[in-house]
């Protein structure tokens, strides 16, 4: 049998058995012949990019724009552009940065894109232990806990979000 006597489907029916512009995915196939046999199969159209985004930090000093996180992207197709929250930087480093957390994405020459987050610590900032942690029971809210304070420059000030303490029980 020639080709133009079977008819191809993945909805739509047609006699080419070509489908184009499909995105990345699963697509079940119907298959009829000129007898009326069918054979229904699956083709799987993969991603043409694989990229990836590895990123690392350097810490600010506490109070200080001296950190910088360095983003770079891989398995794609270059050149790649790198983006932190409202900024572009061609070479994927992003100096002058404050500790925080950042919104980070690196998009290829395919314009596939992977975004993530990036953490700037701090340097010489405070650091803590959480203990005594107490469990709430039956939907009470009598839960605890107590932050100790083990470096940093003190006065410290500790908020859980329901307004500031300056006691280190909680």
């Amino acid at each position: 049998m020639e080709e133009s006597n079977y008819t191809y489907s993945m909805g739509t029916p047609q006699t080419t058995g070509v489908f184009n512009n499909l995105g990345s995915g699963s697509y079940d196939i119907t298959v009829n012949d000129s007898q009326g046999c069918i054979l229904v199969m699956n083709g799987q159209v993969n991603s043409g990019s694989t990229l990836t985004l590895t990123s690392s930090s350097s810490p600010a000093s506490c109070g200080q724009n001296n950190g910088s996180l360095t983003l770079v992207g891989q398995q794609g197709q270059s050149p790649y552009r790198y983006f932190i929250t409202g900024r572009e930087e061609a070479t994927g480093v992003f100096n002058n940065l404050g500790s925080g957390t950042y919104s980070v994405t690196v998009q290829d020459a395919q314009l596939c894109s992977v975004t993530g987050q990036v953490v700037v610590g701090v340097l010489n900032g405070p650091d803590v232990n959480i203990t005594n942690l107490t469990q709430t029971s039956c939907g009470r809210n009598n839960g605890s806990f107590q932050v100790s304070t083990i470096s940093g420059n003190g006065p410290f000030r500790y908020d859980i979000g329901t307004g500031s303490v300056t006691d280190s029980s909680l």
